[in-house]
């Protein structure tokens, strides 16, 4: 079933021009196709009433939710190429919250001064991926940020993997796994990741380094792999 967010007025569902061009020029949605509307956070079942005029009729509300229970926030450093919407994409399936595009020491993607078109495309792909995977909820792509403005974000437990700290600290899950229900907030470094005066300045700001493992992974696979450590820790009983 479609998945959309909307709104809902008077017991009709309204969505926006892009969610409508999908609907009916995308997937060729029938006359009476059900589909799923999130408003508010709340998802209505709704019925295709009629195209021509549009009518989308809401049929019952359903009491479903396919969100982590606890806050989880990728703050990575931007990438070069098409890196920073995979992240996005995939850490959004993975139910990651919030995103942070980070500029840090060796980010080479710097962007341009009032160019926000990358990060509007980062937000259109929050909202295709949320719709895709029935989430409630978009995630929230915050606006670019200076590494030493992500350290005082107010998360409860705040994480900075680091590949030199392989066998030197905890490990990623049994950081998680020790702050369990805490929101959480995971810094990833860039390509050739950070400077180690960056790393020092963390842990001196309440971030805790974490060792993902013996393999040195690439950036954009350091986040999904966090943000699934996090979504499975988050979904165990």
């Amino acid at each position: 079933m479609q998945h959309y967010f909307g709104k809902i007025i008077d017991s009709k569902a309204i969505l926006d021009d892009d969610s409508l061009h999908r609907l009916l020029n995308v997937k060729r949605s029938l006359v009476n196709e059900k589909i799923e509307v999130v408003f508010n956070n709340e998802t209505y079942l709704c019925n295709l009433s009629s195209v021509k005029p549009l009518q989308i009729d809401v049929l019952e509300k359903l009491n479903k939710s396919s969100e982590n229970k606890t806050n989880l926030a990728i703050a990575f450093c931007l990438l070069k190429g098409d890196h920073n919407e995979l992240i996005v994409l995939k850490g959004t399936e993975l139910g990651v919250n919030s995103f942070y595009p980070v500029i840090s020491k060796r980010v080479v993607a710097i962007p341009k001064k009032d160019d926000d078109n990358k990060l509007n495309r980062l937000k259109k792909i929050a909202k295709e991926g949320a719709e895709q995977c029935r989430r409630v909820s978009i995630p929230c792509v915050n606006s670019y940020i200076n590494f030493k403005d992500i350290l005082s974000l107010p998360y409860e437990h705040k994480i900075i993997p680091y590949e030199l700290e392989s066998g030197k600290c905890n490990t990623l899950y049994k950081s998680l796994l020790s702050h369990k229900n805490e929101s959480t907030l995971i810094l990833i470094g860039p390509e050739g990741g950070f400077c180690q005066e960056e790393v020092d300045l963390a842990i001196l700001h309440g971030f805790e380094p974490v060792s993902l493992g013996n393999r040195i992974l690439r950036a954009e696979t350091a986040c999904l792999y966090a943000a699934s450590v996090f979504s499975c820790l988050d979904n165990e009983d």
